[in-house]
């Protein structure tokens, strides 16, 4: 080895034995996993979820407890079922195991048991103070086989005194006041300890919900500025103003009246309510509220739902009734299940759309309507009049082209070729007549024969129609009200208020036109005068 290698090896281990030990100068954060919204909202909604299940599962839990408080109330009928339903769950806050006896415990109750035999009677028993620390002696000098010898025999029966003990019949108030007086003592320590940190002021009021109850009424506060306050602003302590408030809660009493306008408000708003909400189940949560205007129009035909035993003599909505009697009998009804809602099979809802089809007026523009109902009473008249012809043939009744009308002539009125080609609404047409009105038995079966017959067709009209004097103008413009949608409480059919059309506001009066300014009505005249010169 050389000199220059020694040097390097001596250089070497010095400078091992004066190096420091490193130590880390700067510290690596730990990384965080930032969440997308998405896993926010997904993880939001898991959250929600489980809660919920959660809280089903502990109501289905209580649920079942208060059927068991239930079936105890039915044996012992001399408390409610909420006396035992609060005994139940009180008796599950008690610890569930307990150690087996111990000899030494076993052994102090039979020492001392003896020793009170022979105490006469009227004189005080031996205290287990004041025996306690000979019998401790005693049992110290026994040897570990003499030891259970000595207690064998007793071990059984202190186990059955622990029993009994266990399972006495406890009494619901007083483990109601020992439950609310340790957890009271809880919650004064933390609203303590919260003042500590914090400063924030609490008052606590607690009062019995029933006269049965043990305890007097609790009032914790953590500052005088507090009860100066009640003092300034209810002219009594908080003492006393907890027994006022137990004694009003106690006494259940309502404390403030309600006006006679206030009461009728309250009313309709839970008649509303409830008949929305049972529209809301029956639809399944498609409907969520009740059309009273036009019934037929926005919820039967849509759905088919209709309303059965309607208690009152008209169909209208809660927010238009002012009595109280009639809007108590109303939610009375709904509550009872005697007013209900009914949905209406697939069969029943096409016949009754087809019904309604055939007894919708016909379209008739914007003519005249004196004139138009002059015109449907002279057809229908026409039809009455006419003989009912016999069973026509193939040919007969093949469909005829109809004549065109003439000027000042009005062509006959026919079905709508909608209801006449629908084979589902045909009978029904047949039944309930052409123009929407029932026609006679005799003419009704050969209707649909009838207008498509040139025999049978309608005579030609005059060509001035006068209005009819039994027919008011206003007939044709108020529609149909079909009448079998709602049911009174005897089962017959009620009317439902339909609103009709309005009539526009311009109606009769000429269409002015816009007046235009200086200049442009000085180019139209000059214009107009060009026009004139070129011809």
């Amino acid at each position: 080895m050389t000199r220059a290698e020694t040097e390097l090896i001596q250089m070497t281990k010095e400078r091992c034995e004066n190096a420091r030990t490193r130590t880390p100068w700067r510290h690596r954060q730990k990384g965080q996993f930032k969440l997308t919204n998405i896993q926010k909202a997904q993880r939001k909604i898991a959250n929600l979820d489980r809660k919920e299940t959660l809280n089903q599962l502990l109501q289905d839990a209580r649920d079942k407890v208060m059927d068991l408080a239930g079936e105890m109330q039915k044996h012992f009928p001399r408390h409610t079922d909420k006396y035992y339903f609060h005994l139940i769950m009180q008796e599950s806050c008690l610890h569930a195991k307990s150690h087996s006896p111990s000899r030494w415990n076993t052994f102090l109750s039979q020492e001392m048991e003896r020793r009170n035999a022979d105490v006469t009677v009227g004189r005080k028993n031996v205290s287990q103070d004041a025996a306690s620390q000979d019998i401790a002696a005693m049992w110290r000098s026994m040897t570990k086989e003499e030891q259970v010898a000595a207690t064998e025999d007793r071990m059984q029966l202190i186990a059955d005194r622990r029993l009994v003990r266990t399972h006495k019949i406890p009494t619901a108030p007083i483990q109601i006041f020992h439950d609310t007086r340790a957890t009271t003592q809880r919650i004064e320590n933390e609203l303590k300890a919260l003042n500590t940190r914090t400063g924030r002021n609490a008052l606590l009021i607690m009062t019995s919900p029933n006269a049965t109850d043990y305890g007097q009424p609790y009032v914790f506060y953590t500052s005088q500025r507090i009860v100066d306050f009640a003092m300034l602003t209810m002219r009594s302590t908080l003492p006393e103003f907890a027994m006022k408030m137990e004694g009003y809660i106690l006494s259940c009493v309502q404390g403030l009246k309600q006006s006679y306008q206030e009461t009728i408000l309250t009313l309709k708003h839970e008649a509303s309510r409830l008949i929305n909400e049972k529209l809301r189940e029956v639809s399944g949560g498609v409907l969520t509220k009740v059309m009273y205007k036009n019934f037929d129009t926005h919820i039967t035909e849509n759905v088919g739902i209709t309303v059965e035993r309607w208690p009152l003599p008209t169909f209208r909505a809660p927010g238009d009734i002012s009595s109280s009697v009639e809007l108590q009998t109303l939610i009375d009804a709904w509550t009872t299940g005697a007013t209900y809602f009914r949905v209406m099979g697939e069969e029943e809802l096409r016949e009754w759309r087809c019904q309604r089809r055939s007894l919708q007026p016909l379209n008739v523009g914007d003519g005249d309507d004196a004139s138009m109902g002059q015109l449907v009473t002279s057809g229908i008249d026409a039809l009455e009049s006419s003989p009912s012809p016999a069973p026509a043939s193939p040919a007969s009744s093949a469909t005829h082209p109809m004549p065109a009308s003439t000027p000042g002539t009005t062509p006959p009125l026919l079905p709508s070729p909608s209801l006449t080609e629908s084979p589902e609404c045909a009978t029904t047409i047949a039944s309930l007549g052409v123009f929407g009105l029932r026609a006679p038995a005799a003419s009704s079966a050969p209707l649909l024969v009838a207008v498509s017959s040139p025999a049978l067709s309608p005579p030609a009209l005059p060509d001035t129609i006068s209005p009819a004097a039994g027919v008011p103008t206003s007939k044709m413009h108020t529609r149909f009200i079909n009448v079998d949608v709602v049911t009174g409480p005897d089962g017959k059919p009620l009317g439902v208020m339909s609103r009709p059309r309005k009539t526009r506001s311009d109606k009769g009066k000429r269409k002015s036109k816009p007046a235009g300014d200086a200049s442009t009505t000085t180019q139209s005249k000059s214009h107009k005068k060009s026009k004139v010169q070129a011809v």
